[in-house]
């Protein structure tokens, strides 16, 4: 618990850090751009038309103001992409030799495709760092497992929640919470299940502060949340190669139990549909910010000061 509050911590501070940067550096330099364009280049220039006066200064500070508002804007832009860029060739060299293609996803992430052992596997990596890997299967009910020593666990022991009582020695550092009790227990006695659970829940990734498995109607899920170092190798190929085995062993598992006595259907994710939309949503709304906006505000300052001296 202490370590995921220091690393939400730590993260919320370099992202205050890095906004006061931005907001110290940029915002000054577009202040003072846009002000030596009104009061200097556009009188200077209302004065040499208006007069025929000969002087070039205006016109040069004019460019050289034009120049530096086209740095500002463009030379973040190019940083950004080039970084996207290099993210993504750095994914595609672990996930596209096993077999996946990606495409972006959340502007920094990445989602793949591909199969394992004829089953369809997605893989969304995005901002926190997190990274998802789901895999097809035929499961109807619902299965969630948290280490006991998470916030997840913490909470639903707040809201009164129990977690499943087994006799396993292996499952003892896991709280496991069921949809249906009975179903649970004869696949967690299916031989396998619980070293493959262990597997997911320990192997690799050992930046994750929470990480979680997930049976759902439809797929079985791994999930890894947040790193407590800064530059980490979030996907290790072996690791991942290890993690996509023990999914299918436990969507075998699941598949061959009898069916539950409450019977879930597959339902798309509302907070992943809301990424995906928010994925397709995010350069339109960045390129506004980032283009948009600064001629937004100069094109309305160019407008008052043509009325200003029309008067």
């Amino acid at each position: 618990m202490k370590e995921i509050f220091g690393t939400v911590v730590g993260e919320s501070k370099r992202r205050l850090l890095i906004g006061c940067l931005t907001l110290l550096v940029g915002v000054p330099t577009m202040g003072c751009c846009l002000l030596v364009l009104f009061t200097v280049v556009l009188p200077g220039l209302d004065s040499s038309a208006a007069g025929g006066g000969s002087s070039s200064m205006p016109i040069w500070l004019l460019v050289i103001g034009l120049l530096l508002l086209a740095g500002l804007i463009g030379v973040p832009v190019a940083i950004a992409v080039m970084t996207i860029l290099r993210r993504a060739r750095t994914m595609d060299a672990i996930f596209n030799p096993l077999g996946f293609t990606g495409k972006a996803y959340m502007l920094y992430g990445r989602h793949y495709q591909g199969n394992h052992q004829d089953r369809s596997v997605d893989i969304y990596i995005y901002r926190g760092p997190t990274v998802e890997v789901r895999l097809q299967s035929s499961a109807q009910t619902r299965v969630l497992i948290n280490p006991k020593e998470s916030i997840s666990t913490s909470a639903a022991d707040a809201f009164g929640k129990s977690p499943l009582t087994t006799t396993d020695s292996g499952l003892e550092s896991f709280a496991i919470y069921p949809e249906e009790e009975t179903w649970t227990l004869n696949f967690l006695n299916d031989p396998g299940v619980v070293g493959s659970i262990q597997t997911l829940m320990r192997a690799g990734a050992e930046w994750a502060v929470i990480r979680r498995l997930e049976i759902q109607p439809g797929e079985v899920m791994l999930y890894l949340h947040r790193s407590h170092k800064i530059a980490s190798s979030l996907i290790d190929p072996s690791a991942l190669q290890i993690w996509l085995d023990s999914l299918t062993n436990l969507a075998h598992a699941a598949e061959n139990q009898p069916a539950p006595q409450k019977v879930l259907q597959p339902q798309v994710d509302g907070t992943r549909q809301s990424r995906q939309r928010m994925s397709k949503a995010l350069p339109y709304v960045i390129a506004f910010l980032v283009i948009g906006m600064p001629l937004f505000f100069i094109g309305i300052g160019l407008v008052a000061y043509l009325l200003v001296s029309l008067n």
